[in-house]
């Protein structure tokens, strides 16, 4: 699977090729968390779409590609609507407010011509850092954040406790 995550299909290999291009590429974000009753699914789209048996809701937002900057796990900027709902509430903002520990971005890309294929993804990311007024909501994720708080490797090795690696045979 892994293989996989930026392999195009035909049809959108063909379509990203060509000078001309009919296809419409949508980015979906399905957010999780332990504390969520149910995994949000938005589209960047004008309007909701069924994807995969499951209904992604239209909410613009704006996603950078990840940066690559040596030595640092890449991050991508996320800027996403934060309007309130028809009962006055910011259920992204207020459900980030309140968790203990950040939710999961899984983002997928896909055609609008055929919303079942998955193109690009899908990529975990988590959210490393955020803020938010009534409009807005901006963040930082990040792929594979563990990566960056686990020591690698997991034990130090020196001549106190491995002496035969450290020994020099004649």
């Amino acid at each position: 699977m892994v293989d996989d995550i930026g392999r195009l299909s035909p049809e959108a290999t063909k379509a990203v090729q060509q000078q001309d291009i009919d296809e419409v590429f949508l980015t979906a974000l399905d957010i999780s968390h332990p504390e969520m009753p149910e995994t949000l699914h938005v589209i960047n789209n004008s309007e909701n779409l069924q994807r995969l048996g499951k209904t992604y809701v239209a909410l613009p937002f704006d996603l950078n590609l990840p940066d690559e900057t040596a030595g640092e796990m890449p991050r991508l900027d996320l800027g996403m609507s934060n309007f309130p709902d028809e009962d006055g509430k910011t259920p992204i903002a207020d459900a980030i407010e309140t968790m203990s520990v950040s939710p999961v971005f899984d983002l997928s890309v896909f055609s609008d011509s055929r919303p079942d294929v998955t193109e690009y993804g899908p990529i975990s990311l988590e959210l490393e850092s955020a803020s938010y007024d009534q409009g807005e909501i901006k963040g930082t994720l990040v792929m594979d954040p563990h990566m960056t708080r686990e020591p690698h490797p997991k034990d130090s090795w020196d001549a106190s406790i491995a002496p035969n690696i450290f020994t020099r045979r004649v």
